[in-house]
C-alpha cells in the first residue's frame, strides 16, 4: 500500500510539473529581444483577472485540438518564424523560407497552425488594450498570414494569399488593427477600443500601377 501511495504521489507530482511548463510555453516573449522591444505576449494562463481572448491552452481544456505536448513545439516553430521575420525587416516569404523545412511539423498541421493564428491574435488584442498598436499590428498581420496560409496550404478553400491585405496589416493605424483583430476574438474585451478608433479613417495599400498617388 505504503509503494502504491508512493507511485500515485510521484505521478501528481510529474503531471502538476508538466502543466507547468506547458503554461510556460505561452508565457515565453516572441523573438530573441522582446523583452527590450516590449514584444512580450501577454501571459496564456487562464485567471480570473485576465482574459484569454479566445486563447485556451491545451492543458486546461479538454476539447482542444492540439496535444499538450505540442504546444512546446508551436512555441520553438513561433518563437524561429518571428526571428527571422524580424531579422528580414517583416519579409514573410524569407521567414518561410527559411523555417519550412525545420518546422515542417508544424506548418504541414493544420490543428498546430490554428493554435499559433489564436495565439496571435490573443497577443494582440492583449497588446491593443495595452496602447502598442505598433506590436498589436504586428502580431495582427502575423495572425493574417499564417491563417490565410492554413486556407491556402491546407484547406484549398482560397486560391492564393491576400498579400495586400496582409501587408497593410503589418502597417495598419489603430482602426484597422482594432478591427481586424475585434473581428476575431470571441470575447468583447475591444469593444469599447473600436468606439474610441472607429472614426480614424482605414488605410490601406494600393498595388495598381496606375495610381497617381505616391507609395
Amino acid at each position: 500500500m505504503t509503494s502504491l501511495n508512493k507511485a500515485k504521489g510521484k505521478a501528481r507530482r510529474a503531471a502538476k510539473a508538466k502543466a507547468k511548463e506547458d503554461e510556460a510555453v505561452t508565457n515565453q516573449p516572441l523573438g530573441g529581444q522582446a523583452s527590450q522591444r516590449n514584444d512580450a505576449p501577454m501571459s496564456g494562463t487562464t485567471t480570473t483577472a485576465r482574459c484569454n481572448h479566445g486563447l485556451v491552452p491545451s492543458h486546461y481544456h479538454p476539447q482542444s485540438h492540439v496535444a499538450s505536448n505540442n504546444l512546446q513545439t508551436c512555441k520553438w516553430f513561433l518563437q524561429a518564424f518571428v526571428n527571422e521575420f524580424d531579422g528580414t525587416a517583416g519579409d514573410f516569404l524569407a521567414a518561410y523560407h527559411a523555417t519550412k523545412e525545420k518546422c515542417a511539423v508544424v506548418w504541414n498541421d493544420p490543428s498546430m497552425m490554428e493554435f499559433v493564428v489564436s495565439f496571435l491574435l490573443a497577443c494582440g488584442a492583449g497588446k491593443v488594450m495595452e496602447g502598442n498598436i505598433k506590436i498589436a499590428s504586428k502580431y495582427a498581420a502575423l495572425a493574417c498570414y499564417f491563417e490565410q496560409y492554413i486556407q491556402v496550404e491546407l484547406l484549398n478553400t482560397r486560391p492564393f494569399p491576400n498579400w495586400p491585405k496582409i501587408r497593410e496589416l503589418y502597417a495598419a493605424n489603430s482602426h484597422t488593427t482594432v478591427s481586424f483583430l475585434k473581428r476575431r476574438i470571441p470575447c468583447s474585451c475591444l469593444d469599447e477600443k473600436y468606439k474610441e478608433v472607429k472614426s480614424i479613417p482605414k488605410i490601406g495599400l494600393c498595388c495598381s500601377p496606375e495610381c497617381p498617388l505616391p507609395c
